[in-house]
């Protein structure tokens, strides 16, 4: 049963103008579908390589039934990006599997502000205005992920 679970949202506080949008739409997904808010953790490390430490902490207390992971990393001048992006993802995936706890990605990589910014939209912004159509925001799907994977029986 998904309103008995444990949430927490890891976010990076770096990028915030795109990362609050992917925050915003994570919780709301959770709530919309019967999480109750007291089951959210909220916890903001500064960038996305802090996330993986700040997953395995919380898995190691066993008190997280799944977390979703949430960040931008844009391309700069060099290709530092990619070596954020691929260790932010291989250490939540091993953290993943070396605690039992699924953890979901909504960690942006993107060659530009714009590419992170289409892909973070404000869902405040289509809840308030009905004539916005659907648009993609990677917490929202990050967080539809969790909730899948809560209803797989393995």
């Amino acid at each position: 049963m998904i309103t008995n679970k444990k949430i927490a949202i890891i976010t990076s506080s770096f990028n915030s103008n795109i990362t609050v949008n992917l925050y915003d739409g994570a919780v709301n997904t959770l709530i919309s579908n019967d999480v109750p808010s007291e089951n959210i953790k909220s916890i903001w490390v500064p960038g996305a390589l802090e996330i993986p430490y700040a997953s395995s902490k919380l898995a190691n207390q066993n008190k997280i039934d799944g977390i979703i992971a949430l960040g931008a990393i844009i391309k700069g001048d060099t290709d530092h990006n990619k070596l954020v992006a691929e260790n932010a993802y291989r250490g939540c995936m091993d953290v993943s599997i070396k605690s039992n706890i699924p953890i979901t990605l909504g960690i942006i990589s993107a060659d530009s502000l714009e590419l992170a910014k289409s892909r973070s939209h404000d869902i405040k912004a289509e809840i308030t205005n009905p004539e916005i159509k659907q648009t993609v925001n990677y917490g929202v799907s990050a967080a539809n992920a969790l909730l899948d994977m809560f209803k797989l029986d393995l």
